[in-house]
């Protein structure tokens, strides 16, 4: 076998061998992307007051100073009415 052949060979097995396990990084991502969309749901769909929007806002990730965490707190009041 030449150096081409034994690195598909390689590659096949490795591919097979792989076949049914879990992916740990792949199922933290899937969970913190879960996590992420029931809070932003959470946010939307929920009559929250001003500190349980902060408090949302912080788990994801955002801080008072920052920008972001300002436009989308007002954001949150213009939708909400508050």
């Amino acid at each position: 076998m030449d150096a081409h052949e034994d690195k598909d060979l390689s590659d096949v097995m490795k591919e097979e061998t792989s076949r049914g396990t879990k992916r740990p990084v792949k199922a933290v991502s899937l969970q913190e992307r879960r996590r992420l969309q029931a809070l932003f749901t959470k946010l939307i769909e929920h009559d929250l007051s001003e500190h349980e929007v902060t408090k949302i806002l912080y788990e994801l990730g955002y801080n008072p100073g920052d920008e972001r965490y300002q436009q989308i707190l007002q954001a949150w009041k213009e939708y909400s009415g508050k």
